[in-house]
């Protein structure tokens, strides 16, 4: 599984027109890493996501490294 780092931008798949900048990563109770990544145009869009949904190549590109 790839790992994201804090820098990284990515574009989803079928939403090409927002690109996203990983800002934290973390781990919940279970230990499964997320992703806080913000919109790079409107710094209050804000998700929370997992890892491996975002380093998913059919469901995020990833457009830069940190």
């Amino acid at each position: 599984m790839a790992e994201a780092r804090i820098g990284q931008r990515y574009k989803k798949v079928d939403a090409a027109w927002v690109t996203w900048e990983v800002v934290a990563i973390g781990a919940d109770l279970e230990g499964i890493r997320h992703c806080r990544i913000v919109d790079v145009n409107d710094r209050t869009n804000k998700k929370l996501i997992s890892e491996r949904t975002l380093t998913n190549r059919r469901l995020y590109q990833l457009l830069s490294e940190a």
